[in-house]
């Protein structure tokens, strides 16, 4: 009999300790609302902290990012963030292209990081916030963000003097459209002052006239 509830007892143990095991191994992430995220620009070290919630979107630089997922582990775990980020590039004339699409790590920001030669996003954590519901996106648009093309290889690889260069050469050629509208309107102030010339000397000959003929009366009067 004591055999017996000596084997029950060390049953009873090895069962609670292998559920526990089990449990552990096996314990769900657990879903947060928002990627709290670091987001830096590399030509003026400008570094800023943005929160995108789930499913919503926020723009940093010519970056648009989106947060698809975003999971922490439970209290007896190790702490550590998952976050699927979506993150395009927007180029000089508006278009927009897929430059990363993955699973980011909280803990290891290195291991799939986003390749851009001017800005970089990682994550930072995930939390949960009172979200603006002016970032959501419909699911419209989260499917169309899905169809978005992904930037080829070399466009990743751009260097920073390129992209600069492009930067550059699209103000320059903003700078020459104003010129030119500018000089358009010098030309409208132009035909608008020879106008009021035209006007002003019609003026003086009509003056002219009114006092020749008053001259005239005068002169038959006497």
């Amino acid at each position: 009999m004591v055999v017996k509830m000596k084997n029950k007892l060390f049953f009873s143990a090895f069962t609670c300790a292998i559920f526990a095991l089990t449990s552990s191994s096996f314990a769900e992430n657990i879903a947060m609302n928002t990627a709290r995220m670091q987001a830096m620009d590399k030509i003026t070290g400008r570094v800023s902290v943005i929160d995108v919630p789930v499913n919503g979107k926020v723009e940093f630089g010519s970056f648009s990012i989106i947060a698809r997922s975003c999971q922490t582990r439970s209290a007896e775990e190790i702490p550590d963030s998952f976050a699927f980020i979506d993150v395009a590039d927007s180029d000089l004339n508006g278009n927009l292209t897929n430059v990363f699409r993955g699973w980011m790590i909280a803990s290891s920001p290195a291991t799939n990081a986003v390749e851009h030669p001017i800005y970089d996003v990682w994550l930072l954590n995930c939390i949960n916030k009172k979200t603006d519901k002016k970032l959501l996106l419909s699911d419209k648009e989260l499917a169309e963000r899905n169809n978005l093309q992904a930037a080829s290889s070399s466009e990743k690889h751009k260097s920073v003097t390129e992209k600069i260069d492009e930067m550059q050469y699209q103000n320059e050629a903003d700078e020459s459209d104003n010129t030119h509208i500018n000089s358009d309107e010098n030309i409208m102030i132009e035909f608008e002052t020879d106008e009021d010339a035209d006007i002003s000397d019609e003026s003086e000959e009509t003056e002219s006239l009114s006092v020749d003929l008053e001259d005239v009366q005068t002169d038959s009067a006497k």
